[in-house]
C-alpha cells in the first residue's frame, strides 16, 4: 500500500516531487470474516493515482496522514492500511472505513489466497 502525494501546491497539502508516480496503496482489513489476518484467505487491496482525485479526497486522504485520528473501531468494523512514499521512506496510517473517502475504497479488490 503506497501513495505518492503528487497535489498542488497551495492547496495546504504536501507536495512531494520525488514520489509522485508512487500510487497510494490501500488494504481493507478487519470486518466480520477478518480480512487481511495471517488466518484469512481473502486480501483486500488496491492502488489509487492520487492526482485523479478530486482536490476534496486529495485533502481528506492528506488529514489521514496529517492529523490521524485514535479513533477506537466498532467490532466488526473495517480498517483501512493506506502506505504513501515520502523521501524518508513509507508512510502508513490505519483508519476507519467512514474517515476513507468513497474513491479511495473503491479502489480496493478481494483477491483469493
Amino acid at each position: 500500500m503506497l501513495l505518492a502525494l503528487s497535489i498542488v501546491a497551495g492547496n495546504g497539502c504536501a507536495h512531494n516531487q520525488a514520489n509522485a508516480s508512487r500510487p497510494l496503496e490501500v488494504e481493507r482489513v478487519g470486518g466480520l470474516a477478518g480480512f487481511g489476518t495471517a488466518a484469512s484467505r481473502v486480501r483486500s487491496r488496491g492502488q489509487v493515482d492520487v492526482s485523479n482525485l478530486s482536490p476534496d479526497d486529495r485533502r481528506a486522504v492528506e488529514s489521514l496522514f496529517s492529523h490521524p485520528t485514535a479513533t477506537p473501531s466498532r467490532p466488526d468494523e473495517f480498517r483501512y492500511r493506506l502506505i504513501r512514499w515520502t523521501d524518508e521512506g513509507p508512510q502508513t496510517v490505519s483508519v476507519p472505513e467512514s474517515q476513507v473517502p468513497a474513491a479511495v475504497r473503491s479502489a480496493v479488490r478481494d483477491e483469493l489466497q
